[in-house]
């Protein structure tokens, strides 16, 4: 922002920017939206913002003026445009390199647009590399966030397999019970009568088989002795 006074000079420190710009092959571009507006210039595959202003200095409202006369507000301060035009790059960071330029004593803003120039070098060397760590760790970030992931869905199907595992034991163990229980009922009637096939007794000894065999847990076969030459490949 400028005053209308300020405004042919501005507009004189712009035409030698965008000169020597121009030179050096940057490139003016245009960014932002409705609410917020800024330039910047391209310099090396990167943006570096900047402004050309008039500051401000506070006064004490001694005469209790109102800016807006339809307003009953009288402000404590006064902000006056100084007269006095300010270039800057717009970027923060911890770069020495100076990034302000106003009227001196002996120089002009005029005067320094080459030094503003090589600032924009420094600047966008340093966005670069302040983007690029930030890219870096990103990276990283997302390496260690997929690493717990990771970690976090491994113990949880080993969870789910434990899980799996005892329910399993606990079928098999329920399955074999039935199958004992039901052979040694078998065994126990068979003493004093025989069993005729469809009776309540045999139907209901095959109902408690097939109970027990729908628990998909197979009735373990007797462990197969090897035999002598494999007891040898063993030694």
């Amino acid at each position: 922002m400028v005053s209308p006074a300020m405004v042919p000079r501005a507009i004189s420190i712009m035409r030698l920017v965008l000169e020597g710009t121009e030179r050096r092959g940057y490139a003016l571009r245009f960014e932002g939206d409705e609410r917020e507006q800024k330039y910047c210039f391209h310099v090396a595959d990167q943006s570096v913002n900047f402004l050309l202003t008039e500051p401000v200095h506070q006064e004490k409202n001694e005469k209790q003026i109102k800016p807006d006369p339809k307003s009953y507000y009288t402000p404590p301060y006064l902000y006056i445009l100084t007269g006095n035009p300010c270039l800057e790059i717009a970027e923060w960071g911890e770069g020495r390199v100076r990034r302000r330029w106003t009227d001196g004593r002996k120089r002009r803003v005029e005067d320094c647009i080459d030094e503003f120039l090589d600032s924009l070098e420094f600047w966008a060397g340093l966005i670069r590399e302040r983007r690029l760590k930030w890219n870096r760790e990103e990276e990283e970030r997302q390496a260690r966030r997929a690493a717990q992931l990771a970690a976090l869905k491994a113990r949880e199907e080993e969870k789910q397999r434990v899980s799996q595992l005892v329910d399993d034991a606990k079928a098999w163990k329920t399955s074999q019970l039935i199958r004992d229980y039901v052979h040694a009922r078998l065994a126990e009637e068979s003493k004093n009568r025989s069993i005729e096939p469809g009776s309540e007794l045999d139907l209901w000894a095959k109902w408690a088989l097939a109970k027990a065999e729908a628990m998909n847990i197979p009735e373990p076969q007797p462990e197969k002795k090897p035999e002598y030459w494999e007891l040898l490949e063993t030694l």
